[in-house]
């Protein structure tokens, strides 16, 4: 058995007690923006039986990332207390990486269901698919990253991209092109058979997530899904 813990310290008589001000304990949080150039397509193939569905791309990009500032949050409810700028440049690298053209009809059809928030969805799917992939492929979590996009300039469209984050490439997403369509059905099952409402860390939710998990829809990313894989 331990020793009774000591009795709390009671401040002098006429002083206050202390208490931590939320801004005294401050959590920072980065805030980033990264972009992506399509330097090259390597190759294609479908996702689906139909090759109108949609069409995933392995090939040679340049990532831009910039980070810009950060936030300061409390510790205890992390509420963002005040955004701090930094003067940093931008870094940009070339890697490889595969990525999902959307189709204009497949979005569309999202967007009009006005209960699914369609880049909500497809932010998701990019979760589950950074989680699986190396169930799939002989990979770190941590070598991979991934955007989506609700409108690439180049592809004109809606585009899901995963590269490999490591300058030049390592080979995953080169040995994951081949597997994308088993991969996104592996997706499919982890999120539409988790049983819970709103998606949670066994579906959606990732550690790694820029926007702090904010910003998902599981319904929508299952209808994503089911789009791609299945009609």
């Amino acid at each position: 058995s331990g020793s009774p813990a000591p009795p709390p310290r009671t401040p002098p008589p006429g002083q206050a007690p202390h208490a931590k001000s939320e801004k005294e304990t401050p959590s920072p949080n980065p805030v980033r923006h990264r972009t992506t150039n399509i330097a090259s397509a390597v190759g294609t193939a479908a996702t689906g039986p139909a090759l109108h569905t949609a069409c995933v791309h392995y090939g040679h990009i340049r990532v831009r990332k910039r980070i810009y500032g950060y936030h300061r949050c409390s510790l205890s409810t992390g509420a963002i207390l005040e955004t701090l700028p930094l003067p940093y440049p931008p870094g940009e690298f070339g890697t490889s990486a595969f990525w999902i053209d959307i189709p204009l009809k497949l979005r569309d059809g999202i967007v009009r269901r006005p209960w699914l928030n369609f880049f909500a969805g497809l932010h998701s799917v990019l979760h589950t698919l950074l989680q699986l992939l190396p169930l799939h492929v002989v990979a770190d979590p941590w070598d991979l990253n991934g955007l989506s996009m609700d409108r690439h300039d180049q592809r004109r469209g809606a585009v899901l991209c995963v590269y490999d984050q490591v300058p030049g490439g390592l080979g995953i997403c080169e040995k994951a092109f081949g597997q994308v369509h088993r991969l996104l059905q592996h997706c499919h099952r982890c999120i539409s058979k988790c049983p819970c409402e709103r998606g949670c860390v066994a579906c959606v939710f990732s550690p790694t997530c820029d926007c702090n998990n904010e910003g998902l829809d599981k319904k929508a990313a299952v209808c994503i899904l089911d789009q791609l894989l299945f009609w």
